[in-house]
């Protein structure tokens, strides 16, 4: 909890950062304190990733790890990280790169989350 928060306060304009099982299940969360985010849409947008990428990989393109989408008025970055899903909520003057460089740094810290999230599954 504490190193998704850590990552959260490192990246100016993140807003939240969601770890959810493959169906959206939460398992942690940071949230920035100045902006109202429902982790229930954080979790259902995850979900939803998760979906769209089975059916993505049956096009021959190979596994999708991540998807970058950009709205209107936010940026969400899906990470895959089988059979977990982190998703980083920003709004349009995020940082998407360095959120993409942090990446080996934030999968090698949940591995053992994954880990146990694997053997459940």
């Amino acid at each position: 909890q504490e190193f998704v928060e850590r990552i959260l306060n490192r990246i100016d304009g993140l807003h939240g950062i969601f770890v959810t099982d493959k169906e959206g299940g939460p398992i942690l969360q940071a949230v920035s304190k100045d902006i109202s985010l429902d982790p229930l849409k954080a979790a259902s947008l995850a979900s939803t990733f998760s979906i769209t990428s089975e059916q993505a990989g049956k096009l021959f393109f190979g596994t999708n790890q991540k998807t970058i989408a950009f709205y209107d008025n936010c940026v969400i970055v899906h990470v895959s990280m089988t059979p977990l899903v982190v998703s980083f909520v920003g709004d349009t003057s995020v940082n998407v790169g360095l959120i993409l460089a942090l990446e080996r740094e934030i999968c090698s810290a949940l591995e053992s989350v994954r880990e146990i999230k694997s053997e459940a599954w």
